[in-house]
């Protein structure tokens, strides 16, 4: 990849796993500055060692270590998931996401721009572009999951629009380890079916550095990507 022109420094929650790992090798190959938030009894494979990366250990829901985090950056990227099933019931990312928000008051005002959070199908407008047996399976499966995206997607809408930040909530469809294909639909308002119902990690990554990161495009949004079928 070219690295970007215009380099960012980017605060990452969720840097171990699934998009937030992509986020972080594609931000890297761009040039971007990152702070990730790693906790320490993680069982992850480690960060890749690199001169723009800039590893803190401590807990998403610890301010003090998510403002430590935070301090340096001007965009914010929060992609965690649930862990287990058995740990959902603890909302771990509307809970991460309101010990953001608290740290981003600490800081002056206009710190950070923009903050992105990557949810999931199936809640706000995206419920009624998700075919019916998806919803149901949804709501039967994972509705503590539902409940928890919903929550931080409230708390991240109030408090930016309070704070005059930028934001987006990112709802991938479902995802998948493909590789990297750039090859992806984003809309406010995109129809779900069997041929367009899976994308990659990577392009889910590959769209938030590119269109919502470099281009600056779907502020003040909540946006779905699929596949292109």
């Amino acid at each position: 990849m070219e690295k970007s022109q215009t380099q960012k420094t980017i605060a990452v929650f969720g840097g171990s796993n699934g998009v937030g790992r992509q986020f972080v090798k594609q931000s890297l190959d761009r040039g971007h500055q990152l702070r990730v938030l790693v906790r320490p009894t993680s069982k992850s494979k480690a960060l890749e060692h690199h001169p723009n990366l800039t590893t803190i250990y401590g807990d998403a829901f610890d301010r003090s270590a998510v403002l430590a985090t935070i301090q340096l950056a001007s965009i914010i990227f929060l992609s965690i998931g649930p862990g287990s099933f058995s740990s959902m019931g603890n909302y771990p990312t509307s809970k991460a996401q309101r010990t953001i928000n608290e740290a981003v008051n600490e800081l002056p005002e206009g710190h950070i721009r923009k903050m992105i959070l990557v949810s999931v199908v199936g809640i706000g407008s995206s419920c009624e572009d998700t075919p019916a047996l998806m919803q149901f399976s949804g709501n039967w499966l994972v509705p503590k999951l539902l409940d928890d995206k919903r929550a931080a997607e409230d708390a991240l809408k109030e408090f930016c629009t309070f704070k005059n930040i930028e934001w987006t909530a990112l709802r991938p469809a479902i995802l998948n380890n493909c590789n990297l294909t750039r090859k992806y639909h984003a809309s406010e308002h995109t129809k779900i079916t069997m041929l367009n119902a899976m994308v990659g990690r990577a392009d889910v990554a590959y769209f938030a550095l590119e269109e919502l990161i470099e281009q600056n495009l779907w502020a003040n949004t909540s946006v779905t990507l699929t596949c292109c079928p």
